[in-house]
């Protein structure tokens, strides 16, 4: 499941804005994800020093929260664009939480 904020935030009560599931298989030396409805796919990499790296190849993320299994009519569309095709997610240095 990717849970996902844009830049300008929609559900300020919320941890996150929208999420996106799917089934993850190995291609390569990464994982390829795929939901089980159109909404494009995306793929985990290793990065440098621990990090993760999300490769977007074009999604559709629905609103959070959203338990049906198709596109919901106010899903939000990142095309992978530079400033959206790789998003790094690095380790932290200190202990994490949700507020």
């Amino acid at each position: 499941m990717l849970y996902i904020n844009l830049r300008e935030r929609v559900n300020a009560g919320q941890n996150f804005d929208y999420q996106l599931s799917g089934f993850c298989r190995a291609a390569g030396q990464s994982l390829r994800c795929v939901p089980e409805w159109e909404a494009g796919s995306w793929r985990i990499e290793r990065g440098p020093n621990g990090a993760l790296d999300i490769r977007n190849a074009g999604i559709t993320a629905n609103p959070n929260p959203y338990d049906a299994e198709e596109i919901a009519d106010d899903a939000v569309s990142i095309p992978a664009k530079p400033d959206d095709g790789l998003w790094r997610l690095s380790p932290a240095s200190g202990r994490c939480e949700i507020e």
